[in-house]
């Protein structure tokens, strides 16, 4: 099971941003290099952690290119820019109000509609995350909302455990509503959704000019260190009872990607 299956961005056409075209196939390269190194007879130590470092900045500098040509860090966070962060606001308040309404109302009521009650009974763990994907989309296909959906698909399929069943996920739910992880979740859902911002521009891209193994490393490397430099504002935002549905879980959800934005 995997959101990239169940939502597919077919959005093409957008034109590659420069300085960040040339970042990613700068990473690329850097991580075709430790590989070849990797599988030499004797790997050279010293330079496999020189190419690591490099390539760290590398990442840095590419999700800083993101911010910048998305219109810049304010922008972004605050959901103004409609290339990068309009989307990701938007769907982190909806999923935040949504996990509100699962520890007042059970997730029945949350998926519930004005027209229709819900029942989740005889459904699997995966159909009732596709129908919170649904409920957090507004139906757009642009990249950005794409973008947030896929993060959005990411962190809800971080809960679902083998041989969990409908009633087992709602208490997960539910513990995550009650308590304090909800900051934890939003700081992942961001790292997920700039990843998905470099991943839908430019995985292609790196395919065709170094191979789909390359491209998959490159990518596995970008992501693993986007939600490293996330743990980081995660860990030290322990956030009390919030109100997610009004301007104050808005104001923290900003907040956070603020934070996350300042990292790059």
């Amino acid at each position: 099971m995997g959101t990239t299956q169940r939502i597919i961005p077919g959005v093409t056409g957008e034109p590659n941003w420069g300085n960040l075209s040339l970042d990613i196939t700068t990473v690329a390269k850097t991580v075709d290099k430790q590989g070849q190194l990797a599988n030499q007879p004797q790997p050279n130590a010293k330079l496999q952690q020189t190419l690591s470092k490099r390539k760290d900045h590398q990442i840095k500098q590419a999700v800083g290119h993101l911010i910048q040509a998305a219109g810049g860090r304010r922008a972004v966070s605050r959901g103004t820019s409609a290339a990068t962060g309009r989307a990701g606001t938007r769907v982190a308040r909806q999923l935040t109000r949504f996990f509100t309404l699962v520890g007042t109302s059970g997730l029945g009521g949350a998926l519930a509609t004005p027209a229709a009650p819900f029942n989740f009974s005889g459904l699997t763990v995966a159909e009732i995350i596709d129908r919170i994907i649904l409920l957090c989309s507004d139906g757009s296909t642009g990249m950005d909302e794409t973008a947030a959906i896929a993060a959005c698909g990411q962190v809800l399929e971080q809960l679902e455990q083998p041989g969990q069943t409908p009633q087992q996920f709602e208490a997960a739910l539910q513990t995550l509503a009650a308590g304090n992880g909800l900051e934890k979740l939003l700081c992942q859902y961001f790292g997920y959704y700039i990843f998905e911002h470099l991943s839908q521009r430019f995985q292609e891209k790196i395919t065709q000019l170094k191979g789909s193994a390359v491209a998959a490393a490159t990518f596995d490397e970008i992501k693993e260190d986007i939600l490293g430099r996330v743990q980081v504002i995660a860990a030290a935002r322990p956030i009390a009872q919030i109100d997610w549905a009004g301007p104050q879980g808005s104001q923290i959800i900003e907040d956070i990607f603020d934070s996350i934005l300042a990292l790059f």
